[in-house]
């Protein structure tokens, strides 16, 4: 027998054996379907949480309110920097930020439950379900921080140019580089948060996601 007869028959063994050892694809396709509503669930979990306690901090926000606005205007806080109508403004301006906060937890909420009952096909659903986790985290990184900073900054504002005789110039670098470094720190800081929370569900979706491109391209 030639060569490449023999190199024929080896081929149409090594096809064989092959397809012995593979999976039908509706059982691969329920594996990675069942490994990903698992982390979908978990992931509705969390979310469950946030959307509790954005809603209750936002409501006590609002709550206090009128007991520092109420308190005589020689009662101050923060160290004597500011009064109880500006805490109370402040309490105002949290209570809306985490309202809103509560609101996109929740609106995101809805997106992944609905995505995860849907017949839409697997891959569109694990791909939406990745790109409502990354906007999750984004709001989550820069909701605190922007606010620190801002709140910071008008704390600092009110310290230097209303209890302390300090140039404008002077005034606006410190509160500019204070407020700069704190938006750094509290970026970084988000940022290694949400990827402890939800690092591991988003390597999940995205390994679940490579299978079924690669499961395609296979069968292209």
């Amino acid at each position: 027998m030639e060569l490449i007869d023999l190199k024929e028959v080896w081929d149409r063994v090594e096809e064989k054996e092959s397809e012995k050892f593979q999976l039908p694809e509706e059982s691969v396709v329920n594996a990675i379907r069942k490994q990903s509503n698992t982390t979908f669930s978990k992931i509705l979990r969390a979310i469950r949480y946030k959307v509790l306690i954005s809603t209750i901090a936002s409501i006590a926000s609002y709550l206090s309110v009128p007991a520092y606005i109420l308190k005589s205007a020689e009662e101050s806080f923060f160290l004597g920097i500011l009064s109880g109508i500006e805490v109370g403004i402040m309490m105002i301006l949290v209570g809306t930020l985490l309202l809103g906060i509560s609101i996109n937890y929740r609106i995101s909420y809805r997106m992944i439950k609905t995505n995860q009952i849907s017949a839409k096909p697997l891959k569109e659903s694990i791909q939406e379900a990745i790109d409502i986790i990354l906007k999750i985290n984004r709001i989550s990184i820069y909701s605190d921080a922007y606010g620190v900073p801002l709140f910071l900054g008008w704390i600092l504002y009110a310290a230097l140019f209303k209890h302390f005789e300090i140039s404008s110039i002077w005034g606006s670098l410190i509160i500019t580089g204070i407020c700069y470094a704190s938006f750094v720190l509290v970026e970084a800081k988000g940022k290694w948060l949400t990827n402890k929370k939800y690092g591991d569900y988003l390597s999940v979706l995205e390994s679940s996601l490579k299978e079924l491109q690669e499961k395609n391209m296979h069968q292209v």
